[in-house]
């Protein structure tokens, strides 16, 4: 079985005890390992992919970072490289772009995966230009977009929920698609 304990999907690997009416499983997963109170994590929903759960440990590791800012497609890929995983060749220049090449709106009414690349559109003006340059995170759980969060660098590498790209940030939301080889 996984688990998500604090965002990041780890491994049973011992357990159930029980100690003082609460229940204990040892976890493992991202060079650590110990023993958790099940009131603190949800059981994984999804397929498990080590790769996937290296990229969003990687994200999470990285929260705080100024240095990505406006570069949210850049910190998705590297989130997704440093998990292991190739990204295909259908990546753009902008978030909007490339949620246009992998048909992310074809997603749009469908569950959001744990581990996939969330879209929407956001205008701007970067570097004197202004259009519809995109945004792009990561869900951090499998749900409807507007009730999962999603880590992701506007300006500064945060967690956000998608309901506060949605109704506060005014972000339309676009869809959700895998943008590296799920083999």
């Amino acid at each position: 079985m996984g688990i998500v304990y604090d965002y990041v999907g780890m491994r049973v690997v011992d357990g159930p005890v029980e100690k003082d009416g609460i229940t204990w499983w040892k976890l493992e997963g991202h060079g650590k390992s110990g023993w958790a109170d099940e009131r603190c994590f949800t059981e994984f929903e999804g397929e498990w992919d080590p790769r996937v759960e290296g990229a969003i440990a990687w994200a999470i590791e990285n929260i705080g970072r100024t240095d990505y800012e406006y570069r949210c497609l850049g910190f998705v890929q590297d989130a997704y490289r440093s998990g292991g995983l190739t990204l295909t060749g259908k990546l753009a220049d902008t978030a909007k772009n490339t949620a246009t090449n992998f048909n992310a709106a074809a997603n749009r009414d469908k569950i959001v995966p744990r581990g996939a690349a969330v879209f929407y559109d956001w205008e701007g003006t970067l570097g004197g230009t202004t259009q519809n340059w995109g945004h792009v995170g990561i869900a951090l759980q499998t749900g409807n977009q507007d009730e999962i969060d999603i880590i992701n660098a506007l300006d500064t590498v945060s967690i956000d929920s998608g309901a506060y790209f949605s109704y506060y940030a005014d972000m339309n939301y676009i869809g959700w698609a895998w943008i590296f080889n799920k083999n």
